[in-house]
């Protein structure tokens, strides 16, 4: 007994780092974290309070006003020294944080099905794998630039939306372990206790849109904590069974006011002054886009394998915890969407069509999907059969770069196209500050000249500043002005012909 749990204890560990070092290298070689745009230079030197601020542009955005500058202290200070390369450094120590909360995610996955669902090491690990494979199976297409269920705009929403996600996910995941967290809070240690609320504060304060993940399996949990005890909502013994789920919903309505009473609510607010009728019908189009760029077999296997197993839980007529959760998820996915769609066609329409940006219902579409996956090959020995063969295909479906996935880099630019422009700009300030310059005058590539020069706009010059100067890569604080060029950006960013891509086999 003590042999085979030391082997499984082996097996866990080493599944848990391959899963990482997977992810380590897509994001640094395969799809690279490259801070290149005016936001990614904005939040990467300037560190706010770890506190909500009544009134600020960002009021309740804490976790990636605080991680993200922390993560450029720790390429800075910790990883430039060794690699001399600055633009590659952040890339590195980005890469690290994103796929670290990656895996804590997908760890505490399988503490659920291990812990909840009584699956064996073997049959946890599967699913987990599976789970995982399903963020990228889900944008898939093999022959044609692709998604993936990590994309991020750039590497400021990566900090800002999939890391929100990521946290508000896991301490998802440690509450459903329990059959009632409220009730079992008070068995935990201090320490995991002390860690739970950390977490849970962070969670929180981190997007407002993205702790809707902690807020709709809280409300959830709530309703059937009351219903299932016939408990009156305010009654003492209703708070004592779900005083933690009434704080998650009390944190999160918090976090909802002091947005709307921020900077950002204010400018986005108004939506363009076009008519909520408009924004809405707007919204729809743009998640109509996003739906249109998944894999419509993965979609398919995703609803057959849930309804079969929603069929088989039905019918087995037990109270079966696997019928439970994955009730949780969908509906979850239909209440963080809607919430979603309301809170874009208020402010900014497009951003529901952003892998990103809709993140808290596609986790929870791939959530249910998981459990059911579970549930079904834990009951048929022939599905756990031809677990090898499903989950080798998956990867080679997965890890197929013909074509290579969409970069997370502003504008959908080539990483190293963005990684030449950054070195660039950058080599022009340190030049100008070693010759004692207060201020200095650099040509930049051209953008989009109605949106400030995006992606290098001109407050991305006093920004990039101040991010070199914390870092300690110039002396002083220079006073630098941007001029967009044509010419700066036929020398740095060419315009290709791009062959096509011809498959090997048709």
């Amino acid at each position: 007994m003590e042999k085979q749990s030391r082997i499984n204890r082996i097996k866990i560990i080493g599944f848990q780092v391959l899963i990482f070092l997977t992810m380590f290298v897509f994001f640094t070689q395969i799809s690279p974290l490259i801070p290149f745009d005016a936001d990614d230079w904005l939040f990467n030197g300037t560190m706010r309070g770890p506190y909500p601020l009544w009134g600020a542009f960002n009021p309740t955005r804490v976790l990636p006003e605080i991680l993200n500058p922390v993560a450029g202290y720790l390429a800075a200070f910790i990883v430039y020294p060794f690699t001399k390369d600055y633009v590659r450094a952040i890339t590195l120590v980005d890469a690290l944080i994103v796929s670290l909360f990656i895996c804590l995610m997908l760890y505490f996955f399988f503490q659920l099905l291990r812990k909840r669902m009584r699956y064996s090491v073997n049959v946890s690990l599967a699913v987990e794998t599976i789970f995982f494979l399903s963020f990228f199976l889900i944008f898939k297409h093999i022959n044609q630039p692709s998604l993936t269920g990590f994309w991020t705009t750039d590497t400021t929403c990566a900090f800002f939306y999939l890391i929100p996600g990521l946290l508000n996910a896991t301490i998802m995941l440690v509450m459903a372990q329990e059959e009632n967290i409220s009730l079992a809070f008070n068995k935990f240690n201090n320490p995991k206790r002390g860690i739970i609320l950390l977490g849970l504060y962070f969670a929180m304060f981190s997007n407002s849109q993205f702790n809707i993940i902690l807020a709709t399996f809280s409300f959830v949990m709530l309703v059937k904590t009351i219903f299932q005890r016939n408990y009156k909502l305010f009654s003492m013994e209703s708070v004592k069974a779900s005083w933690l789920y009434l704080l998650i919903l009390f944190l999160w309505l918090t976090t909802v006011l002091f947005d709307l009473n921020g900077g950002r609510s204010s400018n986005l607010g108004n939506g363009g002054n076009a008519p909520l009728i408009s924004r809405v019908k707007q919204a729809v189009s743009s998640f109509r886009a996003l739906a249109q760029a998944t894999n419509k077999g993965m979609v398919g296997i995703i609803i057959l394998i849930i309804i079969l197993a929603i069929i088989m839980l039905v019918k087995s007529k037990q109270g079966s915890p696997s019928l439970f959760i994955l009730s949780i998820s969908l509906v979850s996915v239909v209440l963080t969407w809607l919430y979603l769609m309301i809170a874009y066609s208020k402010a900014i329409p497009n951003y529901a069509g952003r892998v990103d940006a809709m993140w808290p219902p596609l986790f929870y579409l791939l959530f249910a999907f998981a459990i059911a996956f579970g549930y079904v090959i834990n009951i048929y020995s022939i599905v756990k059969v031809l677990m090898p063969l499903a989950i080798t295909l998956s990867i080679l479906i997965s890890f197929n770069f013909n074509c290579l996935p969409i970069p997370s880099v502003s504008l959908n630019t080539n990483p190293k196209i963005a990684m030449r422009i950054d070195n660039y700009i950058i080599n022009q300030v340190i030049a100008a500050d070693q010759a004692g310059k207060s201020e200095v005058t650099i040509k930049v590539p051209q953008g989009d000249v109605r949106g400030g020069n995006w992606p290098q706009s001109y407050y991305m010059a006093s920004s990039l500043t101040q991010s070199l100067y914390t870092h300690r890569i110039i002396n002083h604080r220079i006073k630098t002005r941007f001029v967009p060029d044509k010419n700066v950006t036929k020398k740095l960013n060419p315009a290709v012909n791009e062959v096509p891509f011809v498959p090997l086999e048709k």
